[in-house]
C-alpha cells in the first residue's frame, strides 16, 4: 500500500541522511514523493520529488533521475486532473508530463521497468491529447538533454 511505502521510504530516508549517502537520500525522497502522491498528498509529494530532483541533478545520477522524472510525470498528470478538463492548465500539465515521459523512454540510463511504465502512460496520454500538441511535446522530450529537461523544472519550482 502507499501508506506502507511511505513508512518504509521515511525510514530509508532517515538512514540515508544519517549515513550522508546522497544517492540513497535522493532515491528514498523519490519513493517518498511517489507514495505521498499516491495517498493524494500532492503538495507534499511535489516537495519530496523536487528535493530528489535537486540532488540527482547536482550529483548527476541519471538512473535515479529518470525514475524520479517518471514519478514527477505522474504528479503532473494528477495535478492536471484536478484542473477542469477544458482548461489550458489541465492540458499544459498533461503535455509537460508527456515531454518528461518521452525523455525517460529514450534515455539510456532509464531502468527497463521505468521505461515500460512510461511507455504505457505515454500511450494513454497520446490517446487523450490533441495530436499536434502531443506530437510536439513528444519531440521536445526526445530531443532534450538531461540539463535541458531538468533546469526549467527546478526554476519553475522555485517560483
Amino acid at each position: 500500500s502507499f501508506a506502507q511505502a511511505k513508512h518504509f521510504a521515511q525510514e530509508g530516508l532517515a538512514t540515508a541522511e544519517e549515513l550522508k549517502h546522497s544517492d540513497l537520500t535522493s532515491y528514498n525522497l523519490a519513493a517518498l514523493g511517489a507514495a505521498t502522491c499516491g495517498l493524494g498528498e500532492l503538495a507534499a509529494g511535489r516537495r519530496y520529488l523536487f528535493r530528489s530532483l535537486q540532488i540527482t541533478y547536482q550529483l548527476h545520477i541519471p538512473d535515479t533521475a529518470a525514475l524520479m522524472l517518471y514519478f514527477l510525470a505522474q504528479l503532473l498528470i494528477q495535478e492536471g486532473k484536478l484542473a477542469a478538463p477544458s482548461t489550458a492548465h489541465h492540458e499544459e500539465k498533461q503535455l509537460q508530463a508527456l515531454e518528461l515521459l518521452a525523455f525517460i523512454i529514450q534515455h539510456p540510463a532509464t531502468w527497463q521497468v521505468a521505461r515500460d511504465r512510461a511507455q504505457r502512460v505515454q500511450a494513454d496520454l497520446m490517446a487523450r491529447l490533441p495530436v499536434e500538441a502531443a506530437t510536439s511535446a513528444l519531440k521536445r522530450g526526445q530531443q532534450q538533454t538531461f540539463d535541458e529537461i531538468v533546469q526549467p523544472l527546478l526554476l519553475e519550482n522555485q517560483g
